[in-house]
């Protein structure tokens, strides 16, 4: 067992097993430097020990050293960028150090926020495709059981009637599984938005007529327009989509009348850094269903999900990938018992457009669930 002297011995082998980097600095020039500290900066320990901090450490170490030294404690800088420019980010926190003149540096590389958002897109890609995968199991086994069954039919003896039936219910079934997977297709690879203004207004008003037709006399659909909203950036056709989308899953869950209801929101903006994307315009639809329970709420919009007993369970899903195409946001307040109010948000502008996902795994909003 190491007694006090031992450990006093060992404190340089010890510093060298933490994750942070260790930098001791003074008079302006670096003292000492710990291997980690030497891997985090991009140099070696012999090339640290001794030069002058402005030539090795970012800037930013400067003032953390002079803010420790005038008696501030402690202090810490994150994401600053490092030297030399192929380095990445580091954070940096001071502290006094074993002289008054002295000042100890903990260094870290910062996470890569590309990276971060590149493991946080797998992942969420991967929870995405096994909905897909569930669902489309599901979609193409029925049909399959039918084809199997046919054809078994066909091996016996059979008339030439029964050959024409079970031939037809074949080829009916097949066209199913075609369907779904050109479906899949395109939910996977969406093409790129087409740019145009786009008064949402008109477009509310168009999907209107569509839902009203399928809907029947038995629901009222009813529109609150706000008439200063004024054209967003966008695609017509995808956000008509979305629109489509939520007025038909409104239409099937109300019980006697839906309202759409379009504002500018006041005081609302989407933030994209760095892009000023102008104020936000929001879509309402509600209906008066039986609204949607809070354990429910978390898998409303995904894939081949649906409580109706007809229908692909993949319209909720759609809007949602039109909307996140136009780094939107989509929410939904369940009101179990009073009916469900989906909302969409839209800036007035898009990003650039290196910066708007063209695929359903890049969609760089949540979908946030209210209860």
């Amino acid at each position: 067992m190491l007694d006090v002297d031992d450990w006093s011995e060992a404190a340089p082998q010890i510093v060298e097993h933490l994750l942070d980097g260790v930098v001791v600095v003074g008079d302006g020039r670096v003292l000492w430097a710990s291997g980690p500290a030497a891997d985090v900066l991009g140099r070696s320990v012999r090339a640290l020990v001794g030069a002058d901090v402005a030539d090795v450490l970012p800037q930013e170490a400067g003032a953390v050293v002079a803010r420790v030294l005038a008696g501030g404690g402690s202090c810490t800088v994150r994401g600053v960028r490092g030297r030399p420019p192929g380095v990445g980010r580091v954070s940096i926190s001071g502290t006094p150090g074993p002289a008054s003149d002295q000042v100890v540096l903990a260094v870290r590389a910062d996470e890569d926020p590309a990276r971060q958002a590149a493991v946080a897109g797998f992942r969420r890609r991967l929870a995405w495709l096994e909905s897909l995968a569930a669902g489309m199991a599901h979609e193409i086994r029925n049909p399959l059981a039918g084809i199997r069954g046919a054809a078994q039919l066909l091996r016996r003896e059979s008339t030439p009637q029964d050959v024409d039936e079970l031939t037809e219910l074949i080829i009916h079934e097949s066209d199913r599984i075609h369907v779904q997977v050109e479906r899949l297709m395109v939910l996977c690879r969406p093409r790129p938005l087409r740019r145009s203004p786009v008064d949402l207004n008109r477009l509310v008003q168009e999907q209107a007529v569509a839902a009203r037709a399928r809907a029947g006399e038995g629901i009222a659909l009813r529109l609150d327009l706000d008439p200063s909203l004024p054209p967003v950036e966008g695609d017509a056709e995808r956000l008509a989509e979305a629109v489509g989308n939520l007025l038909k899953n409104a239409c099937e869950a109300a019980s006697s009348s839906v309202l759409v209801r379009t504002r500018v929101e006041a005081g609302g903006r989407l933030v994209t850094p760095g892009v000023d994307r102008g104020p936000t315009l929001r879509i309402d639809v509600q209906d008066d269903g039986d609204g949607i329970e809070p354990d429910r709420l978390s898998s409303v919009f995904a894939p081949f999900e649906t409580s109706k007993a007809s229908g692909s369970g993949l319209g909720l899903f759609v809007a949602r990938l039109a909307v996140e195409a136009h780094s939107g946001l989509v929410q939904v307040d369940g009101r179990p018992g009073e009916g469900a109010v989906f909302s969409l948000l839209l800036s007035l502008r898009l990003p650039p457009d290196d910066d708007v996902p063209e695929d359903p795994w890049a969609g760089r909003v949540p979908v946030e669930a209210t209860a």
